[in-house]
């Protein structure tokens, strides 16, 4: 008898011991089951679709900097766009979903689009074909150009993303807010027409002046025989007084007054002294007049000694003048322009106006 208690007692440990071992794998296996469902279910997220979409761009996929920057896959477009998103990262906010739709805030950091966009507008002023040609390629050729020559510091742009559920799981919906979300809004600084102020577009068309060459500054003022004087080298006569002008020519303390998108931009160039070139002229044309040759030189022999002379007071004269200037501005929906340029001109070429009035003047006095 105590033998078969025995073995009934053990039969019921062993019975005991199955059942702890079934109950352990069980629940080995609920927990399982539930950590791949937790797992599944995490793996199909709005935000797990994000930040897949967010690594693909900081890792420069050339797929995904296509696709989500609407460019068209040139090679300079490319290059431009892995400049810009080198240094970048998104921080997702928030996440709100509701049915097969959700929306997630996110913090996206780029390089500073809006002083990018600062600089592109002003090198469209400065360069008038680039400004007429200003397509999708002409911008990111400036991109690119820009960001390979200067480090722009790291600006925070917040905004919101969009996803759809598919049978596929969560896709991110592109559209055009996406990618100006994407370059830190880039499309809409370079389209804002009070993005350049007015100082800064006088500053742009001076230092555009500035770069210029003599032949280019003839063909901006269409200058043809300025000085009138009907002589053979009247043409030299001209490349000589700009020539001088170019080089006389600087510029400084530039304000704005500005009243919605009206404006008055000061300024103060410095130039040639056209007054005292036109005063040395006068004084060599009377030394000239007491001479014998003034009396027996036929017309044409007073015309080339009369374009002589003035020749050589441009040359002779290095004295320099301040001129301050005021240009009338008007913003016209696409920037700002300059609607009067006749007082800068007129700053550049030495005070033309008064200087030779005030040279006729004196000659019809001396006559």
């Amino acid at each position: 008898m105590s033998q078969n208690k025995t073995t009934e007692q053990s039969k019921s440990e062993r019975l005991r011991t199955v059942r702890i071992l079934f109950a352990v794998i069980l629940a080995v296996f609920v927990i399982a089951a539930v950590s791949m469902a937790v797992w599944l279910i995490r793996r199909d997220t709005p935000a797990k679709a994000i930040r897949s979409t967010m690594k693909q761009i900081s890792s420069l996929d050339e797929s995904a900097l296509s696709q989500f920057a609407d460019q068209d896959g040139s090679r300079t477009g490319l290059s431009a766009l892995r400049r810009f998103f080198s240094p970048f990262s998104c921080r997702i906010l928030s996440v709100s979903q509701q049915d097969n739709q959700a929306s997630a805030d996110v913090r996206i950091t780029t390089p500073d689009s809006h002083a990018l966009a600062v600089d592109i507008r002003t090198d469209l002023l400065k360069n008038a074909d680039a400004q007429q040609a200003a397509d999708d390629e002409t911008i990111y050729d400036l991109l690119d150009q820009l960001l390979s020559e200067k480090t722009y510091p790291s600006a925070d742009t917040e905004g919101t993303i969009t996803l759809s559920r598919t049978e596929d799981g969560w896709t991110i919906i592109q559209n055009s807010d996406l990618s100006s979300l994407l370059l830190g809004r880039l499309p809409e600084y370079l389209s804002d027409p009070y993005l350049l102020t007015p100082q800064q577009v006088l500053t742009a068309y001076l230092e555009k002046l500035d770069s210029m060459s003599v032949e280019q500054w003839s063909d901006t003022f269409g200058v043809d025989d300025l000085f009138n004087t009907y002589a053979p080298d009247s043409g030299e006569i001209d490349r000589e007084f700009l020539t001088c002008a170019k080089d006389a020519f600087s510029y400084s303390q530039i304000q704005a007054k500005t009243e919605g998108s009206v404006s008055e931009a000061s300024a103060v160039i410095t130039g040639i002294d056209t007054s005292s070139i036109l005063s040395s002229y006068k004084e060599k044309l009377a030394a000239y007049g007491g001479t014998i040759s003034a009396i027996t030189d036929d017309s044409s022999e007073l015309s080339r000694k009369s374009a002589e002379l003035l020749l050589e007071a441009i040359r002779e004269d290095d004295s320099r003048t301040e001129y301050p200037i005021t240009v009338p501005m008007e913003n016209n929906g696409n920037g700002w322009i300059i609607t009067d340029f006749s007082s800068l001109t007129d700053a550049l070429f030495g005070g033309m106006s008064a200087a030779v009035e005030s040279f006729s003047g004196s000659r019809a006095s001396d006559s």
